[in-house]
C-alpha cells in the first residue's frame, strides 16, 4: 500500500501483494490515508485498523490516480489473478524442524516475498514423540516481527486445554504487534493424548462445554469493558482487559468444525470463519472434497440465517464473506496442476486454501522450495 508522506515523499508501509506484483490497495472510500513521519508506530496501527474496517480490495495499479507527490504508477503484470475471492496460506507445525523460531520466521518472510497471504501455525504439545517442540505463540511473535503484509495465527489452538483469558491477552498482544494481521483459530483439540498425558479433561462433551464458555469469555474480554462471567467451568469477576483489539469489532475468530456434524458447524457459524474436516465412520478426519465444501457453505448460511446473522460478515452485497478454509497439497513445479487442484474449491465457496508445509510431506528443503514457488495460480 502506498501512503503519502510529508514534503511529497512516499512511504510504503504495507502492501497486500508482493512488492513485485505492481498492485496497490484501495480502501474503497476514495480518501487517501496520509502518514506523517511523526508518531509512525501509532499511525501505522491506525492505518492497519483502517484497512480492516474499510474491507480493502486489490485493484490494478494503473487505476490509481496520481497527484502531487504521488504520481500514478505504471501498470505491471501480476504473477497471478484471482477469479474468485480465494486467498492462499501455508500452515506449519510447531515441532520438528519448525521448532526453530529463527527458521520459522525466515520461512514466513519467504512466504510473504513469494506472494502467500497468510502463515498459520499448529498448536501441539505432544503429537509426535522424539522431536523438539516450540511454543506456537512464540513462533507467531517471531513471524509477526519478520513480516509486514501476511496474516498469521494459530490453526488451531485447543481452547479447552488453555486458559481463555490468557489466550485473549496473547491474541490482542499479537494483534497490536502485527499491525492488525492476526486471526485467532480455535477448536476442541486433537489428539486425545495431549489431554490425558497431562491430566487434562478428555471427555468430548466436557471439552465442548469448556470451548463454548471460553469463546464467551474471549468475546467479553475483547470488548475492553468490565466483564463478569459465571459458567460451569470458568468464573470471572470484575475483570477488564486493556487495550482492546486493534481490529474491530474484534480479532477474527475461526473455529475448527467437523463435516457433516451440525453442532460444531452451528458453533462456528456464530463467528468469522471455519476450518472444516470430514469425519469418517471410523472416527478419523480427512480433507474435504469440493462437494463437501458446498455442503459446509450451505449449512453455515442456514445457521447464520437462523440466528439473524447476515450471510457475510456484514450487511450488504459488498460485505466480506464468511471464511471457509480448506487444506491440501499442490506441486511446486507445476503451476497449472496446482491451479487445477484449488480452483474447484474456490468455485465451491472456499475463501482460503492452506498449503500443508511439513516434513511428513517432504524434507525441509523440499518444503522451502514449495513455499518459494508461491501460491497456486488459476
Amino acid at each position: 500500500m502506498r501512503l503519502s508522506g510529508q514534503d511529497g515523499q512516499d512511504s510504503v508501509i504495507r502492501q497486500d501483494v508482493d512488492r513485485q506484483v505492481g498492485r496497490t490497495v484501495d480502501c474503497g472510500t476514495g480518501v487517501g490515508l496520509k502518514l506523517g513521519f511523526e508518531e509512525p508506530n501509532r499511525r501505522r496501527f491506525e492505518v492497519m485498523a483502517a484497512l480492516r474496517t474499510t474491507r480493502h480490495r486489490l485493484i490494478p495499479s494503473d487505476s490509481v490516480q496520481g497527484g502531487p507527490g504521488n504520481p500514478a504508477r505504471r501498470p505491471t503484470s501480476a504473477p497471478y489473478t484471482y477469479h474468485r475471492p480465494m486467498k492462499f496460506a501455508i500452515d506449519i507445525p510447531n515441532f520438528g524442524d519448525f521448532a526453530d523460531a529463527r527458521l520459522t520466521a525466515q520461512i514466513a518472510r519467504d512466504a510473504e516475498d513469494a506472494g502467500w497471504d497468510a502463515v498459520w501455525v499448529w498448536d501441539h504439545v505432544q503429537r509426535d514423540a522424539g522431536v523438539p517442540y516450540a511454543d506456537p505463540w512464540i513462533l507467531l511473535t517471531a513471524i509477526a516481527l519478520a513480516t509486514e503484509r501476511i496474516r498469521l495465527g494459530p490453526m488451531v489452538t485447543p481452547l479447552p486445554r488453555r486458559r481463555p483469558w490468557l489466550v485473549a491477552r496473547e491474541a490482542v498482544t499479537l494483534d497490536h504487534l502485527s499491525g492488525g494481521r492476526f486471526t485467532l483459530g480455535l477448536g476442541n483439540g486433537n489428539p486425545l493424548r495431549e489431554f490425558t498425558a497431562f491430566g487434562e479433561e478428555a471427555d468430548l462433551k466436557i471439552r465442548a462445554a469448556k470451548l463454548d464458555e471460553g469463546l464467551s469469555i474471549i468475546e467479553g474480554l475483547f470488548t475492553a469493558r468490565p466483564f463478569n462471567f459465571q459458567g460451569e467451568h470458568y468464573h470471572l469477576k470484575d475483570v477488564e482487559f486493556l487495550p482492546g483489539p486493534l481490529q474491530q469489532p474484534r480479532v477474527p475468530i475461526w473455529l475448527a468444525s467437523t463435516w457433516p456434524v451440525r453442532a460444531p458447524i452451528r458453533r462456528a457459524a456464530r463467528f468469522d470463519g471455519t476450518w472444516p474436516l470430514r469425519r469418517s465412520p471410523d472416527g478419523s478426519s480427512h480433507a474435504l472434497s469440493p462437494d463437501d465444501v458446498r455442503g459446509v457453505c450451505a449449512m453455515i448460511a442456514e445457521e447464520r440465517a437462523a440466528t439473524g446473522l447476515p450471510a457475510g460478515l456484514d450487511e450488504g452485497p459488498d460485505a466480506p464473506p464468511y471464511d471457509v478454509l480448506v487444506a491440501g497439497i499442490t506441486p511446486a513445479d507445476d503451476s497449472a496442476q496446482a491451479g487445477a487442484i484449488t480452483a474447484p474449491y474456490a468455485e465451491a465457496g472456499a475463501t482460503w486454501w492452506t498449503e500443508r508445509i511439513n516434513t511428513e510431506r517432504g524434507d525441509i528443503s523440499a518444503m522451502r522450495r514449495r513455499v518459494d514457488a508461491g501460491p497456486p495460480r488459476f
